[in-house]
């Protein structure tokens, strides 16, 4: 069954996390936008927490923004602030229009510390906010694949546009997205679908076979932009041990 995936965007959302046991703490502030990075202070902080709790078995994750805005720090400081963790997404927003886009996604991969395995993010909405269709994505990835140079291991699924009426479903079909994760798998990636993900929609996300599912509104009060809630990350992490739908 897919993992749980909990976007947290401080310190005390990181312990709530690990109480509850999650399977992957993902550090982003959605205040800056679907895939917001935290202030690197607020980064080094979690890695520190991460770094008292080796023995647990959870993955971590930074959200690094949008690739069109990304100002690399210096390369001691990005080791110091990612030393802790394991994987490191980026969004694709407003760039396809650039020919040189998968260029550019490249050569900030090569800014990342050694141990960390980049996280490909493909918008599902991707005519709205200007991202590279999901099709040109995967043909990037298998053309990576058939050469024996393909760095990227992981796929994040994700929704650029937020709204109440709005989820993953909106923008492409459950059958569509079943097939893009079966294409995924005959190249060994591990997928993560995110995007609005709910009680009420949970049964059918569970169906696409993902490896990792990402949610933090429906562990938020009162939205995304607000705080995690003890009560409703425990009752989600329940639904999800349940594994209704599945």
């Amino acid at each position: 069954m897919s993992k749980l995936l909990v976007s947290i965007k401080n310190l005390h959302e990181a312990r709530l996390a690990v109480d509850a046991g999650i399977d992957v703490l993902d550090v982003k502030e959605p205040d800056n936008g679907p895939l917001g990075r935290a202030d690197w202070d607020t980064i080094s902080a979690i890695g520190e927490l991460r770094e008292s709790h080796r023995e647990m078995p959870q993955i971590w994750s930074i959200a690094c923004g949008e690739l069109f805005d990304w100002a690399a720090p210096d390369s001691a400081a990005i080791d110091a602030a990612m030393k802790a963790f394991d994987l490191v997404k980026i969004g694709l927003a407003h760039i396809a229009n650039q020919d040189n886009w998968f260029d550019q996604l490249q050569q900030f991969w090569g800014q990342l510390p050694a141990h960390i395995s980049p996280v490909i993010v493909a918008y599902l909405d991707f005519a709205i906010c200007d991202a590279p269709p999901v099709d040109e994505i995967l043909l990037k990835m298998s053309q990576l694949s058939r050469d024996g140079s393909n760095p990227v291991q992981y796929l994040l699924f994700d929704t650029f546009t937020k709204g109440p009426d709005l989820d993953l479903f909106s923008f492409t079909s459950r059958q569509q997205m079943s097939g893009w994760i079966q294409r995924l798998k005959t190249m060994n990636v591990t997928t993560c679908v995110a995007g609005s993900i709910s009680n009420e929609n949970f049964a059918n996300v569970l169906q696409l076979n993902a490896d990792f599912i990402g949610v933090r509104s429906v562990v938020c009060h009162p939205d995304r932009n607000g705080s995690v809630d003890r009560a409703k990350l425990k009752s989600f992490a329940a639904l999800h041990e349940s594994g209704v739908g599945y």
